[in-house]
């Protein structure tokens, strides 16, 4: 995905979730970020047969048994280095979600791959940008 090319980020309702706090995570990776609504939502997209993307979101019950079972899960811990060292998932690496797109060589790209944070937010910026450079998310 990269610098130069955009991501739309779209919820059903206008009025739900911070979307400064999506939009500014995902600016720091170099995501042109436009903001706005959808008139009829995504149902009105789907409707008009117009390609919708979406990235798995798994809850941490499910992320544990993954864990467990998929020996080769790469672990991606898109918070600020303070916030890692004070506990991360088993496994996991830091690469800051700001300086996601330099650490991006030292992943591999095969590899199911799962990005963490503590809310959310940073994740979900750090998860469109790998997909966006080829990584399988999981």
């Amino acid at each position: 995905m990269g610098k130069g090319r955009a991501r739309f980020f779209a919820e059903d309702n206008l009025g739900s979730g911070p979307r400064r706090e999506l939009a500014m995570p995902a600016h720091e990776v170099g995501m042109e970020v436009r903001c706005g609504y959808l008139d009829g939502g995504i149902a009105a997209w789907e409707r008009a047969g117009l390609e919708l993307a979406t990235l798995p979101q798994i809850p941490i019950d499910e992320l544990r048994i993954r864990i467990e079972e998929q020996t080769d899960l790469q672990i991606v811990d898109v918070r600020r280095p303070a916030a890692y060292a004070t506990g991360h998932l088993p496994g996991a690496v830091n690469a800051e979600l700001a300086h996601l797109e330099d650490k991006v060589g030292e992943l591999d790209p095969s590899r199911r791959t799962v990005v963490a944070c503590a809310g959310g937010y940073r994740s979900s910026a750090g998860r469109a940008f790998l997909n966006g450079v080829a990584f399988a998310i999981s």
